[in-house]
Order: C-alpha cells, then structure tokens, then sequence
C-alpha cells in the first residue's frame, strides 16, 4: 500500500464522515479525490463497519474471482472452447503482475470487474442486440469510467461496437449509439471537465515524437516481461521479433477464420461467437493502449508506465493472443487433441515462468506485507508516539503518508529532501524560508524523521558527504524522543510538550 492507496482510504474515511470526497492537507485546505468511483466503494464497504484493510482485502479478493470468472466462463461462453476458457483464466491466475495488483488499495480492481463485464456485454449485444443488455454493457461503462479516467476508453468500444454491429436500421442504430453515449458518458465526463481537467491540463511538448518513442519501449519492455516463453529468448531483438510475430500470427489467425466463416455463409455458432468476443477485447486492448498513450503524451502530469497501468492491457493479451490460434484451429476443423496440445504447451511454460516468483510473492506479502501496511510500519515504535503529541500541534516529517495513514495527521513533507536546495543544508533545518520550516519555527511544529529512510534520503542527495550534511541538519534541535526507527525533535526556541 502506497501513497495513492492511502490517499484513497482516507477520502472514503471523509466522504462516510461527511467531510467530503478527499483528503485534507497539512495545511488544512481540502483536496479532492478524483475519480470518485473507487473511494465510494471503499466508503460503502465501511459504511458496513469494516476497517478499511478488511474492505479493501474483501473487494479485491471477490473483484480477483470475478475476473478470472468472466475471462474465463465468457471466453468459453461464446466460443465454445473450455480449452481457451481455461488458457486465459491460467495465464490471468499465475501471473504476477496480475496478483501485486490485486493486493492492494488501487482502483484496477474494480476498474478491470466493471471493464470485462462491459465488454463481455458489448459481445452479447453484437451477437443478439437487445436493448436491455446495451444499458446493462453503458451502466458498467459508466461505472468504469467513474472509477478510473482511462475506463473512458469503454465508452468509446460500446459506440463502436452499436454502429458497426446493429443491423436493423442506421437510424436505429445511431439512435442506440447516442444512447449509450449518454448513459455511460455523462457523470463521468462531468466529473472529467469539472474536477480531472482543471487540476490536470493537456499540454503539447515539443518533444512529442521522443516521448512516443519512450512510450512505445517502456510497453515493448513489459510486455517481452509479460509473455513467458520470451524468457527463453537471448536477445533483447529477438524478443521484440518474437513479440511482433505473436501478435500478427494471432491476429492472422483470427483474421482467416473470420474469413473461412463468411465464405461458409452459416459458420459453427462457436466460431461466429469466438470471433465475435476476440474482436471485441482486441479493439479494447488497442483503444486502452491508445488512450494510455495519448494521456502519456499530452497529460500535464505523465504517469509512470508499469505493469499497473498495463495490466487491463495484458489481461486483454491473455484472451487475444491464445485466441488467435484456437480460432485458427476451429475454423480448420483441426482435431481437439491439438488444441490441448497448445493448451499444455501454454499453461506448462506459465507455470515455469510465473510459479516460483507467484508463490515467492505471495509468501513474502503473507509474511511481511507491503508498502505502508508492512510489518516494518505496524511495528513502528515512532509512529505509536505521535499519537501522544498534543491534536493541534502541525508536524513535519520525511514519510508524511506513513504517518497520514497511521494517525489520520497529516505533515508537512521536507522540501529539502524532495526539492533540494543547495544553498540551505549548511544550516540546520529551521533555519530556511521553505513552508515546512517556516511551521517548524514558527508554529513550534513536531519534527519526525524516521530511520533508515532520513539516512538513505540524505545518501540519496549527498552521496559520502551524507553523514555531515545530516549532522548539519539536526545541529542544535530540541531532542523529545529517540525511538527504534527514529527521532521527534523541536525547534530550539520552542517548548517541548
């Protein structure tokens, strides 16, 4: 748990309380949370009086087996093969990347239950288009796009899919189109212009071609971490070969059985729903990638590209690139101990490739935890003081989120650490104009610096010259408390409580 998941604790904590969807700064000036979908899921799981590690651990177990639920029974559901049904549930299961984010207080959860369950829907009304399941497919359109900004991308595959796939009548078909826009789009693109776009403006870098081409390895490189037979690969080239080939096969695969199933004229119901489900989950796996690119690219503040952000990309994978192949292989009439062959062969190098880092994973978080709930947190001697500082007294701190998250106070972070000025550490901290000092000497503010983390940040800014930089920086402060795992202080000029 990091400072995001936190962050989205406690504005469920102040949205059930009645203070509103967000967190309030060490300043005391309220933030809100944006999108709201995921904090008013953690607050309606409190609201039934679970601590907030017990909701988040019960919707991330029940979102994890859906998941694997839809991926799996709809996979089967409308191709027929519980040998593919199977393969992408597996791959889904087995992978790390899949499971560190279900473990945890983040919105992908959620996001991936509503998004698979919209596209699942999609799927159904290009086979049968009833107009109940297009406002079943908008209301988990809307619901994804509430709970996470990209779940947009959903909206924009349900028009898609209404227009290309409605064979009744174009009118009526732009008039179901215009619907499910409507339905799906409205509170999340209010919530977009109103809250998102204010406080993270597009802008227009005059290096957009070298960031494309960041974007485009960053993704190369997770996915050739992804795939697990590419391990076995030398080469870095090779890998990326191996990858670009995969795809396109898969996609030609597909592309052939699509074209064995017109020319039939009456194709197997199987097939014609195989294609029918692989289409669909194709188009949202490019359109994510597109509307993750685009947000790289042009995105005031540019995330981090990291398995979080791909996975419902990779989950995507795990039904498109399997499912090239299995179509190829129904559409030739190929005989079934084939497929389990490529069953096997896929479910065996999984197992090789993602067993022993899944089960490692899984023990080390069972044992120790991770981030802010770990065990070096729980047992954090200097986070059990700050409690018996007085309620009113403002705190500065070099892990603010810790203490945010423990105590519901939030600090001040150090500028010096985060933004360092050279010309300051020759003094002791106090002794600058940045606002997190200005309260430390002015407002008689708490200082509370936790070990190892204060000397592996000063490492960080200083290298050898750590140490006498750090000696600096608590010169002649007021000492409280020396605890296991760090040191309250105050200013000098101020009293001591």
């Amino acid at each position: 748990m990091y400072s995001d998941s936190v962050a989205y604790i406690l504005s469920a904590h102040n949205w059930v309380a009645g203070r509103g969807l967000g967190i309030y700064n060490p300043s005391g000036e309220f933030d809100p949370m944006m999108p709201p979908g995921y904090p008013w899921l953690i607050g309606a799981l409190l609201a039934l009086n679970l601590d907030s590690l017990q909701a988040i651990t019960a919707m991330n177990s029940l979102c994890f087996a859906l998941c694997l639920f839809l991926l799996g029974w709809g996979t089967w559901r409308f191709s027929g093969s519980q040998l593919w049904g199977w393969t992408t549930a597996m791959l889904v299961l087995l992978a790390p990347g899949v499971i560190t984010n279900f473990d945890g207080a983040m919105s992908e959860p959620p996001y991936m239950v509503l998004g698979l369950l919209n596209l699942f829907l999609l799927a159904h009304y290009a086979r049968s288009p009833r107009l109940e399941v297009g406002i079943a497919a908008a209301l988990c359109a809307a619901g994804a796009g509430l709970v996470r900004t990209i779940g947009l991308v959903n909206l924009v595959i349900g028009i898609l899919v209404i227009l290309v796939t409605h064979r009744r009548s174009r009118q009526e078909a732009v008039v179901r189109a215009s619907g499910y826009a409507l339905l799906a789009g409205t509170l999340p693109l209010v919530w977009l212009f109103r809250e998102t776009l204010p406080n993270r403006p597009f802008v227009w870098d005059s290096a957009l071609l070298i960031q494309a081409n960041t974007f485009r390895r960053e993704v190369t490189r997770l996915s050739l971490q992804w795939v697990p037979i590419f391990k076995m690969l030398p080469a870095s080239w090779l890998k990326s070969l191996a990858l670009v080939s995969m795809g396109l096969l898969a996609g030609l695969g597909a592309g052939w059985a699509w074209k064995q199933a017109r020319r039939e004229g009456n194709p197997q119901p199987e097939l014609s729903g195989g294609l029918t489900w692989w289409a669909v989950v194709t188009f949202y796996a490019l359109g994510y990638l597109l509307f993750l690119g685009l947000s790289y690219l042009f995105s005031s503040l540019t995330p981090d590209i990291d398995t979080r952000l791909l996975m419902p990309f990779f989950i995507a994978l795990a039904v498109v690139i399997p499912g090239g192949f299995f179509l190829t292989m129904r559409a030739r009439s190929v005989a079934p101990h084939w497929e389990g062959l490529l069953a096997a062969l896929i479910l065996l190098s999984t197992l090789a490739y993602y067993l022993p880092t899944t089960l490692s994973y899984l023990n080390q978080r069972h044992t120790f935890g991770s981030g802010y709930s770990g065990l070096r947190w729980r047992e954090s001697e200097t986070l059990r003081a700050v409690p018996n500082l007085p309620a009113n007294l403002p705190l500065v701190s070099n892990q603010p989120i810790a203490v945010l998250f423990y105590t519901q106070r939030f600090p001040y972070d150090i500028t010096r650490l985060a933004q360092p000025d050279r010309a300051v550490p020759e003094q002791p901290f106090g002794g600058g104009e940045s606002e997190d000092e200005w309260v430390f000497r002015t407002r008689c503010a708490a200082l509370i610096l936790f070990e190892p983390e204060f000397s592996q940040q000063m490492r960080a800014l200083y290298g050898d010259q750590a140490a006498h930089y750090q000696a600096i920086f608590t010169a002649g402060l007021r000492l409280y408390r020396r605890l296991d795992d760090g040191v309250i202080y105050f200013y000098p000029a101020c009293p001591i409580p």
